[in-house]
């Protein structure tokens, strides 16, 4: 069986879980489970993109270096603040980047350009009208699509969903995935080597690759050689979790025993045993209608196993679009 025919398979049997509503600051990582929209506008004001001084540009459109335009400064406005004075002929704000553009200028001279003392400023150059100027809507507009559902959220999404007030939004849930390693020749990381033993490494592998993809892993401890304690492991595993991941060569000839116990648990619709190009077998099967993958013990191709099948499995469940 072809890679591509074993992958239709398990993404067909592998559903997108349900969505859940969280505030945003948990989302990274998330798949958005609806369109959203801007609820304002980016910048929501006409505003300065320069330190320097509002003005009407039909005052300064003559000035030459030789003959500078002199105006009178009659108020300040810092960012986050509204001037209540207006710009008139003869008149101007001193303004800071990011301050709204006060009511009646049309143009920024940006302060290199200026020569200010007391309550006057001196233009010493012409510019181009509303020049300096950010306008309302520039970089977002009301009822424009931010965010697509199936987006992965990275930094970026969350920053512009904050910017629009989005708190809470509805994401997929992610899937909880046991990750379990199996063998009566496997010890923990912290005990020393003995004869005929090695220490559980694919586990951890495994682990890593499941939190790599978005996905929630639960390491379960390893379990030795025994139809009878896999099988009440595996029982007991699958009402809490959404996957399970199996790893190790198991007594009775490579998978054979692991597929004897799904099929035993009562695998939905079987349990397909796939043997890879390797030699390598892989065992997919279903138990609650939630997806089991059993993988080579050998860590290197445990780790292609599990980046050909059992990735695009957790990434379809999490919402997100898999070819």
């Amino acid at each position: 069986m072809k890679s591509e025919e074993i992958l239709k398979i398990i993404l067909k049997n592998s559903k997108i879980l349900g969505s859940e509503t969280k505030d945003i600051i948990d989302c990274h990582g998330c798949v958005i489970a609806e369109d959203l929209f801007a609820k304002d506008n980016i910048p929501p004001f006409n505003s300065s993109t320069k330190d320097g001084f509002a003005v009407r540009y039909d005052d300064i459109k003559n000035t030459i270096p030789e003959k500078p335009v002199e105006l009178k400064i009659i108020d300040e406005q810092p960012a986050g603040f509204v001037s209540h004075k207006q710009v008139t002929s003869g008149t101007a704000i001193r303004i800071m980047t990011g301050a709204m553009l006060p009511e009646g200028a049309d143009t920024i001279i940006q302060s290199e350009m200026t020569a200010s003392y007391n309550s006057h400023v001196q233009i010493k150059q012409m510019v181009e009208k509303s020049v300096n100027i950010k306008m309302a809507g520039a970089d977002m507009k009301i009822g424009e699509k931010i965010i697509e559902k199936g987006t992965s959220l990275n930094f970026s999404c969350i920053g512009i969903l904050a910017s629009q007030g989005y708190s809470k939004i509805k994401v997929y849930r992610k899937p909880t995935v046991a990750v379990l390693a199996t063998g009566s020749e496997l010890i923990p990381i912290y005990e020393k080597l003995k004869p005929g033993k090695i220490r559980d490494s694919n586990s951890y592998m495994l682990y890593a690759l499941v939190l790599e993809t978005g996905a929630k892993p639960v390491k379960l401890n390893t379990v030795r050689d025994d139809l009878e304690s896999i099988s009440r492991l595996i029982k007991n595993t699958m009402t809490d979790c959404d996957v399970m991941i199996i790893t190790g060569g198991v007594a009775g000839g490579d998978f054979d025993f692991l597929q004897n116990v799904i099929d035993g648990l009562g695998s939905n619709n079987g349990c397909l045993k796939i043997f890879r190009k390797s030699g390598k077998p892989l065992i997919f099967g279903r138990l609650n209608d939630k997806p089991i993958f059993g993988l080579p013990g050998n860590p290197n191709a445990a780790r292609i196993c599990f980046e050909e099948y059992v990735q695009p499995a957790l990434l379809k469940m999490m919402g997100r679009q898999v070819s």
